[in-house]
């Protein structure tokens, strides 16, 4: 703490206001499957991060200090792609960000986005590619049965209808018949 030198006091009030005003560097929270994770599955770090192995193209997401990107043969990693958003390593935001590969070269290079018009034609393989099967697909990979919408509103819809009108109907009759 300053002494009571008040030019010591308006130092202090100044280096606190500067330190107020300089950013917060916080580590941001993002899925995690790897072995180190906690039991809620969620780690915190700079990056987020989500890729294949080479040893058995298991799909992990864990935290890292890997660049912003994807990246090919990488360490252990088949593919690796790291983002700096919080809970940002799904397979949702990794198609809607990641880069489209141009042509055989295997560089990942500044190639726009797919949302541009003119990239719309050009049907370059996605760098990053979804292994495990999509939800509503059994593990063989059969799609689920189709559901029996017929028998699923006759007994969830019209049968509980019907039971409810006919007691309100002898509600009704009883209620009448005591009027007389």
């Amino acid at each position: 703490m300053p002494t009571q030198d008040p030019r010591q006091w308006i130092c202090f009030a100044v280096v606190v206001m500067i330190l107020s005003f300089l950013p917060r560097i916080e580590s941001i929270r993002c899925y995690c499957t790897d072995a180190h994770c906690n039991p809620y599955g969620v780690c915190e770090s700079n990056v987020c991060l989500v890729g294949l192995l080479k040893a058995n193209n298991a799909v992990i997401r864990t935290c890292g200090d890997e660049p912003i990107g994807c990246q090919r043969e990488l360490g252990r990693w088949a593919d690796l792609c790291a983002c700096d958003q919080p809970f940002c390593n799904t397979f949702s935001y990794l198609r809607s960000n990641t880069r489209r590969e141009r042509g055989n070269n295997g560089d990942f290079g500044a190639a726009p986005p797919l949302s541009h018009a003119d990239d719309m034609h050009e049907e370059a393989p996605l760098i990053f590619q979804r292994v495990d099967t999509p939800l509503g697909e059994f593990s063989s990979g059969y799609d689920r049965p189709p559901a029996q919408t017929n028998t699923n509103t006759l007994v969830f819809v019209l049968v509980p209808l019907s039971v409810g009108c006919v007691i309100v109907f002898i509600v009704w009759i009883n209620y009448y018949r005591n009027l007389c």
